[in-house]
């Protein structure tokens, strides 16, 4: 009997602790000093998506059209093909 009952206390604390560890957040434990409160947002392009990219869309061949000049590279442009690539945020 006193077996049984120790069973249960333990699981009864296994239960207990289990909650306490899952319900803490990393923010409510510490302070990072220089973090803002404000979102940080971002704009990229992602290729190699072998055909899987955004196919055609404006926004796409903009950007891409605009980092490719931006590195020297200044074709006929219009014409790109974006199969392979997407723009992402």
């Amino acid at each position: 009997m006193k077996k049984e009952w120790l069973v249960c206390i333990v699981w009864g604390l296994l239960f207990v602790l289990t909650d306490i560890a899952l319900g803490a957040r990393l923010k409510d434990l510490a302070q990072i000093r220089g973090v803002r409160n404000n979102q940080l947002v971002g704009y990229g392009i992602v290729v190699g998506l072998s055909g899987t990219g955004d196919k055609g869309f404006a926004l796409t061949n903009n950007s891409l059209e605009l980092v490719l000049r931006g590195i020297g590279v200044d074709q006929n442009l219009k014409d790109i093909e974006t199969k392979n690539a997407a723009a992402v945020m």
